[in-house]
């Protein structure tokens, strides 16, 4: 089976190259530290409170608003002694009284008050039956007014759904009110409000932490800190994690006064060394050879059109769109059940149906049949032995891999986060040639070096060859080899293009 070939020969033939990157790389990285991140904090903050007086501006409009569902009151219960008790025994007619002692009641005649004093002397489940037996005589309490509604509650927002629907869902999950957003007002509402409530709780005036001093923010970084061996950031309490900052916020990370950014960003890696493991035939044609002068296909594009029939100069955005949600969704190792949910989530694309997703799911695979012999031959050994041994391009192993997605994507992601930790330290050593320039992040398959103004463009140079030349090393020692293209850009802010 594919499953097992590539298994033997990723064992067998990569071991040796596996040890001598790793001599090579290791060196590099125990002399490595990421310089802070420089930030303007002032233009950070001033938008975090922006971003709250929008979060309460709306809260306010859903409120308000006319097609909001009402809340039901509150019912309430009478309590047995003290000035609420009095109330209720004035409801029941007793206006006279002044208190509800047994000298205030001595002489009082009626049920309730017989009920209400004899509760009082009970013990155990006599006194639970005479507290019911009060509070059936007593005239019903008026419920309390409802609370506003609280929008970061999924029970709460399941109670809306409910009410505007007619009928109850699955779960309040983003894919699930995604399905709704044209149904009625409110699905968008609080599709936004999730947005704004996650800036807000993540990214506001806290999200520094204690890791903020001259300028700069200090993000921790471990360099193995994921099971597919990329590196991670964060640390809770401490300093933030600066890889899952939306891109609405990368634009607050400013370069000093003569000094300006390199960002670098290997295209679609996963999807190359996805190629090149597997041989796909077609993956690759789209890619090209290293060789090629010309840049890769869009494989997005050329996916949309052998599925959908159609011309690739015939594809629109939302066909390309859809493609570009099967084929990263399946390296995902996404099944036709995941995959509406993801393509909901990360693509907003709606009304994709399970039966839909299966469709998509068939033609991609015809498209890519090595594709769908790896996810068959993983699957089963999966199922079979309820664990699946893996290893990256280099050798790496991860072993006793439970979870579907994770047995299908991690010698993928697992390889491209060993090209990006190669890159890291072939360019950790030529940036020694500049005065002054260093790598401040990587995030993910992307590399952020900070350097002077003067020197950007050479910089950016050496930073491109470094990450091509670890790609090739990595992905192109042997057969199939696969064109790889590294997107540069040089900014004063953390932005591209």
């Amino acid at each position: 089976p594919l499953y097992e070939e590539l298994r033997r020969v990723i064992t067998d033939t990569r071991q040796e190259r596996a040890a001598e990157i790793e001599n090579q790389a290791l060196p590099a990285f125990a002399l490595m530290k990421y310089v802070g991140m420089p930030i303007d904090k002032a233009a950070w903050d001033a938008r975090a409170d922006e971003i709250e007086a929008e979060l309460r501006d709306l809260e306010k409009h859903m409120l308000d608003a006319a097609w909001m569902p009402e809340r039901e009151p509150v019912p309430q219960t009478w309590a047995l002694r003290g000035a609420d008790c009095l109330a209720m025994l004035r409801a029941a007619g007793y206006g006279d009284l002044k208190g509800t002692t047994a000298k205030d009641l001595a002489g009082v005649e009626g049920e309730i008050i017989s009920a209400l004093l004899a509760y009082r002397k009970a013990k155990g489940d006599e006194r639970e039956r005479l507290k019911a037996r009060v509070l059936d005589l007593a005239p019903e309490k008026p419920p309390k007014p409802a609370p506003p509604w609280k929008f970061s509650s999924n029970q709460q927002v399941a109670e809306i759904a409910y009410e505007i629907l007619g009928f109850e869902l699955p779960n309040t999950e983003t894919g699930t009110l995604l399905r709704y957003t044209d149904r009625h007002p409110f699905f968008e509402h609080i599709l936004k409000h999730r947005r704004l409530k996650k800036l807000v709780s993540t990214y506001g005036k806290g999200w520094f932490q204690q890791a903020y001093r001259d300028g700069r923010v200090y993000p921790a970084w471990r360099q193995i800190g994921t099971s597919t061996g990329r590196v991670a950031s964060g640390e809770r309490g401490v300093a933030p994690n600066a890889q899952n900052l939306p891109k609405s916020h990368r634009g607050f990370f400013v370069a000093p006064s003569g000094r300006a950014f390199v960002n670098a960003d290997y295209s679609q890696i996963e999807l190359r060394t996805l190629a090149k493991m597997l041989n796909e035939e077609r993956l690759l044609e789209i890619y090209g050879r290293p060789e090629d002068d010309t840049k890769s296909g869009d494989v997005y594009r050329a996916t949309a059109a052998h599925m959908l029939g159609v011309e690739a100069e015939a594809v629109t955005k939302d066909q390309r769109n859809l493609a570009k949600a099967i084929v990263l969704g399946m390296n995902y190792g996404l099944s036709a059940y995941g995959l509406p949910l993801y393509a909901f989530t990360n693509l907003g694309i709606k009304d994709m149906t399970t039966e839909e997703a299966e469709d998509y799911v068939e033609a991609f695979y015809d498209l890519y049949p090595k594709i769908r012999d790896y996810h068959d031959d993983t699957l089963e050994t999966l199922d079979e032995m309820g664990s699946v041994d893996q290893r990256t391009l280099t050798g790496r192993l991860r072993g006793e891999i439970t979870n579907r997605n994770e047995a299908i994507n991690a010698p993928i992601q697992g390889t491209s986060a060993d090209v990006l930790k190669r890159a890291m330290a072939l360019a950790y050593g030529r940036l020694k040639a500049f005065d002054d320039a260093f790598v401040v992040a990587s995030i993910h398959d992307e590399l952020l070096v900070e350097c002077n103004e003067g020197d950007a463009e050479a910089v950016a140079g050496v930073v491109e060859a470094s990450m091509l030349e670890a790609a090739d090393e990595i992905l192109n020692a042997d057969e199939p080899r696969v064109k790889i293209e590294v997107d540069v850009a040089v900014n004063k802010r953390w932005v591209k293009g």
